[in-house]
């Protein structure tokens, strides 16, 4: 596969090698164990995944991503009736050489986004896709292209939208359904999802470091008029949509509090090496933010309560989704591929953390791809050569 490449580097690449070498080995061999069982699993087993905890019977054919990494699309997904949408479904969800394949990138606010978008502008980096350094350019303008970028998918069936997400990021309207099934190449679309009242909290803090917007200054009421679903409406394509629609729309639906875990299925996924996936960490600048047992009882009150009643949905679907993560991960026998990630990852935020991020904005300390996102991505090349030697899906 044609990959782009960062002068020198190699010396940096050469000494993390040696230092990687013996637990990469390690991943290779059990990896490479499941990858000649998979080919020639027969087609009823390779299909099949654990049940949500609601039974099977609910969402008889949830999307495996053993199919996925085998290139296998499912023929039919029986959520949705329309033949039209089912087709732009499975477009959607499915993997693909990711040297010609359209990645999309959903991007709910305060859910650990900024990263993920880092990450699919990185992916897009290495596999010459188009888009990587401008912020707003839909894959269309230059197929294969990356998109990471603010914007509901259905922006005119959201619905409230009180606390302000940016629903309509630009005038561009983008993305959209319609957007997406005028793409010609295989498209790989996915989003990152967030405890809802971890993310609610989040949000309100973010608000009011803004110091713009002082009518959000009571954090109850901001609370109250944060809405409902707002991530599962963030991230349907119709009013009409389930939870079974949006999960089996997706190829992958990523958790903010299983990040490594969930770039591991990423990168087994697309096929690509795990140093496509790293990323660095920027220091958490907003001290004011506490943990939920730590709040007032007036707040841990409400979110126990009546906040859990009116997002539901987004409960449903953050708990549909991690159980599908953890499915995944034990289908595709990623154990030891997530333990060794962590380590990698551990290694490399080491060697390209960024000092000052905690008082000032990262990317006004190093190099950005756009923006804060991709964040010292020149440093995290050096570990190119070790993601690219061992990665034995690669080829698959």
């Amino acid at each position: 596969a044609s990959r782009k490449s960062f002068p020198n580097r190699t010396d940096h690449s050469k000494s993390m090698t040696a230092q990687l070498m013996p637990w990469f080995a390690s991943l290779s061999l059990s990896f490479g164990v499941f990858a000649c069982l998979a080919i020639s699993l027969p087609p009823a087993l390779a299909g099949t995944v654990a049940c949500p905890p609601e039974g099977c019977e609910k969402n008889p054919e949830v999307t495996s991503f053993l199919q996925a990494a085998l290139q296998i699309r499912l023929e039919s997904f029986s959520a949705v009736a329309d033949p039209t949408v089912m087709n732009l479904v499975k477009k959607y969800s499915s993997a693909a050489d990711a040297n010609h394949t359209n990645i999309v990138f959903v991007r709910i606010p305060k859910t650990a986004s900024t990263t993920c978008c880092g990450i699919s502008r990185r992916i897009g980096l290495y596999h010459n896709l188009n888009g990587v350094f401008v912020k707003r350019q839909w894959p269309a303008m230059a197929e294969p292209g990356v998109w990471a970028a603010h914007g509901a998918l259905d922006r005119l069936g959201y619905g409230e939208n009180m606390a302000n997400e940016p629903v309509t990021a630009n005038s561009d309207h983008l993305p959209s359904v319609e957007a997406m099934g005028n793409l010609t190449m295989p498209t790989f679309m996915w989003t990152v999802i967030r405890e809802s009242t971890s993310r609610a909290l989040s949000q309100y803090y973010w608000v009011k470091s803004r110091g713009n917007q002082p009518w959000f200054s009571n954090k109850l009421f901001y609370l109250k008029i944060y809405g409902g679903n707002n991530q599962f409406r963030y991230i349907r394509k119709s009013p009409q949509d389930t939870v079974d629609d949006v999960l089996n729309m997706y190829g992958l639906i990523a958790i903010t509090e299983r990040m490594p875990e969930s770039m591991v299925v990423l990168a087994a996924t697309l096929k690509i090496p795990l140093s496509d996936v790293l990323y660095v960490d920027a220091a958490k600048r907003n001290s004011e933010h506490v943990p939920l047992d730590e709040e007032p009882e007036d707040i841990r009150e409400y979110l126990n309560g009546t906040f859990r009643q009116k997002n539901e949905l987004d409960i449903q679907l953050y708990q549909r989704a991690d159980a599908m993560l953890s499915a995944r991960i034990k289908e595709m026998r990623l154990e030891s591929a997530v333990d060794k990630f962590k380590t990698f990852l551990a290694n490399a935020q080491e060697a390209c953390k960024v000092p000052g991020s905690d008082r000032a904005p990262i990317e006004t300390l190093t190099k950005c791809i756009i923006d804060d996102q991709a964040c010292n991505y020149e440093c995290l090349a050096q570990f190119d050569e070790i993601g690219q030697r061992t990665c034995e899906w690669c080829g698959m």
